[in-house]
């Protein structure tokens, strides 16, 4: 379905991969891995390998399409899509929604392989229609944190209240990636 998107002459509009707790690029292989493709015409396609241990699914609203596997159980992506639902609803900024969706998916289990820690990585990147390919006006990565450490949502949550303080979009460090223990 994604390919054929593509092949039908659609204008990419997002492709979002997640890359599961422990695995390297090397290692990724399509039964484990999410993706998601928009277009700026409206459609959609969502892909959850389903080779993983524990659940993996996805959902999906107006606007907004969330997947995950090897996950604890259904509710972690439930309550992604409520806390999306809900800072939409009081009309937080984009980086504000997508912040709290990550939040909640941590809060609600995240990835099991890595147990209380729930992520050793993760990342919030966002652009506006006018800017330029590759110069999003804010890109946050938090990588490779050390087992049974931070977890990576958290440390990215004050992180993105950080940049905010600093004047947020008005900040012309914009991209900024972080490996906390360095």
């Amino acid at each position: 379905m994604l390919g054929g998107l593509l092949e039908q002459g659609s204008n990419l509009l997002l492709v979002l991969t997640f890359q599961p707790c422990g695995l390297s690029e090397k290692t990724l292989r399509p039964g484990k891995n999410e993706n998601a493709v928009a277009t700026l015409q409206g459609d959609i396609a969502q892909f959850t390998g389903d080779s993983t241990p524990g659940y993996h699914g996805d959902r999906k609203a107006v606007d907004v399409l969330v997947q995950g596997n090897t996950l604890p159980g259904p509710e972690v992506l439930d309550r992604v899509m409520t806390a999306i639902r809900d800072a939409r609803a009081a009309r937080h900024t984009l980086e504000d929604v997508l912040m709290a969706g990550l939040q909640a998916g941590a809060d609600a289990g995240g990835d099991k392989r890595c147990g209380g820690q729930r992520a050793t990585s993760a990342f919030l990147v966002v652009a506006r229609p006018d800017e330029p390919v590759g110069r999003p006006y804010l890109s946050l990565i938090v990588y490779a944190v050390e087992r049974g450490k931070v977890n990576a949502v958290d440390f990215l949550h004050k992180k993105l209240s950080e940049w905010e303080a600093s004047g947020g979009p008005r900040n012309d460090r914009s991209r900024m990636d972080f490996r906390p223990g360095e």
